[in-house]
Order: structure tokens, then sequence, then C-alpha cells
């Protein structure tokens, strides 16, 4: 995440941001729930719309309409289709030389094809497990080269801290569509 934007954000120094980060759990609680995009709108709006459709739901009350309207999962579905942060992942394919969007979607698809009846509710579970269970596979797995432990670790990360089960799921089934 950006530190000029962090800085902004907790009203700090950049020199402070070094030294708060590994020490203030604010950092962790940021960098896991919140987008760039979603930091900027709160420091220009002063709320974020996302949380601002939420707020007046518990946690039960969300589940039931995302997952037993099928009509509101639907809509939701498309929703985040449209609207998915692609830049979660161009920050760890910079990592990892010679790898595009494409091509990382292509693993995506590739799930799809061997889960076709994958559900919403354990996306993201499955996929986590796919990444620990199965990266040498190179059916899966055969955008990286030669994978390693590095990259094994850094991808489940990636999937784990910055993507939704919804986000991971449309990822898997409506990844065509994001290309």
């Amino acid at each position: 995440m950006d530190r000029k934007l962090i800085s902004n954000l907790l009203g700090i120094s950049e020199k402070s941001y070094y030294r708060w980060k590994e020490t203030r759990v604010i950092f962790k609680l940021l960098e896991k729930y919140f987008s760039e995009n979603e930091i900027k709108e709160f420091l220009e709006t002063g709320k974020i719309r996302k949380l601002e459709v939420i707020k007046g739901f518990n946690v039960d009350e969300l589940e039931s309409l995302l997952f037993k309207n099928n009509n509101q999962e639907e809509q939701l579905i498309d929703f985040v289709t449209h609207n998915i942060d692609l830049s979660k992942i161009t920050t760890f394919l910079e990592n990892f030389y010679r790898v595009e969007i494409k091509d990382f979607l292509y693993f995506f698809q590739k799930i799809n094809e061997e889960k076709p009846e994958l559900e919403l509710e354990n996306a993201k579970k499955f996929v986590l497990d796919k990444i620990q269970n199965d990266f040498y596979n190179p059916t899966i797995f055969g955008i990286f080269k030669a994978p390693t432990k590095h990259q094994q670790k850094s991808l489940y990360q990636l999937i784990e801290n910055k993507y939704s089960n919804i986000e991971v799921y449309v990822l898997v089934k409506k990844n065509i569509n994001l290309k």
C-alpha cells in the first residue's frame, strides 16, 4: 500500500510511517481490509461507499443476503465482476517477471475446468487448498516455469489477504469476462 496515502490517512510523516509500520497493528488492518482506492475515497469524501451500503447489517444478515437469495447473489456476482480490483494481482505479478494478468487468470480458468460445480460459499477455501496442495501441478500452475516455495507462499498470501470469497469466486467463474 502507498506509504504517502497511509501517512496522510494517519496524519503522520513518512519517516514515522517506516518507524511505526512494524510495531502498530493498524497498518496490518489497513492493508488487509482496505484497498488504496477505498482509502482514497475516504480521504476525499469522508466515507467508503461499499461500507455505507452494508453498515446497517450484521454478519448473519449479510450472509443470508449473499448466499440464500439467488437473484441477489447473481446481482452481487455481476457487480463484483464489473468492479473487481485487478491491481492487487499486478502488484503480485511484479515480483514474478514474465507472468501477465492473462496468465494469472488462466490459473483460475483451470480451477474452473477442474471443478465446474464450485460453489460461492467455499470458493476461497478451495483455491487456497489448491495452492497449498497442488502448486507443483503444471496443468494448473503452468504460469510459473519453475515454481518455488516463495511463489507458492506469495500466491497463497495474495488470495488469503487481498481477495474476498466472492472475488475469488468471480476470478474462477467469470475470469473470461475480466481479460
